[in-house]
Order: structure tokens, then C-alpha cells, then sequence
């Protein structure tokens, strides 16, 4: 395809519009992450476990936690679900507003004070 035709598929793709620049796509994936895993946080600390027992409960590592939490780490699905397991929650729980129904750690934990 021409550079010309090719352009212009992009911009038909698009509705019109011109690609966005590259540096606005990893902004986004930025804010995405930081949002999420403020989430994370947030129920952790509400239910009140630690880093470390949370990633123990989840099958994965603390400082995967922890970058996952700081919004360095792009999560997977199935990490999402592991912690959303572990949390005693459903993944939508990672989105929307700041949980206030949740009060005690999940039952399946013997939950450790946050720490962190």
C-alpha cells in the first residue's frame, strides 16, 4: 500500500481522524494503570491486609504487588483475577469509585495490619 493509501486507511479508521501520537497512547496506559492500581490499594487497605499477605493470598509476588499498586506494572487477567480472589471481590471492584462497603478482611486470610 502506498504511503498516501495507507495514510488515508488510517484516517478511515479512525472516523477521520488523524493516529494519535504514540506519546499520548503510553500517557494513557499510565493513568490507566496508576488509577487501577489505586484501586487496589484502596480495598487492600479497607480490608486490611498488607502487601505481602495479599500477594501470598495471591499466588504472586510482593514487589509485583507493589509495582502493580504504584501503576509501573501493566497487570494481566489472570493476575486480576488473583487478586480479586484473594481480595474476596470480583475484578469490577478495580473500577469505579472508592469501595466503602468493604470493612474486614476476607474470611479465607488471617489478615495482617497494613503496613503499607
Amino acid at each position: 500500500m502506498a504511503e498516501s493509501q495507507r495514510s488515508q486507511h488510517l484516517d478511515a479508521g479512525r472516523g477521520g481522524l488523524s493516529p494519535r501520537p504514540a506519546i499520548a497512547d503510553d500517557e494513557l496506559k499510565l493513568s490507566q494503570q496508576r488509577a487501577f492500581g489505586a484501586r487496589v490499594r484502596a480495598i487492600r487497605k479497607t480490608v486490611g491486609l498488607s502487601q505481602e499477605r495479599l500477594a501470598s493470598a495471591a499466588g504472586l509476588d510482593r514487589a509485583y504487588v507493589g509495582h502493580v499498586e504504584n501503576g509501573r506494572r501493566n497487570i494481566s487477567l489472570n493476575a486480576m483475577w488473583q487478586l480479586a480472589r484473594a481480595l474476596d471481590t470480583s475484578p469490577d471492584a478495580f473500577f469505579g469509585p472508592a469501595p466503602s462497603a468493604v470493612t474486614s478482611p476476607p474470611a479465607h486470610i488471617d489478615g495482617l495490619a497494613a503496613s503499607d
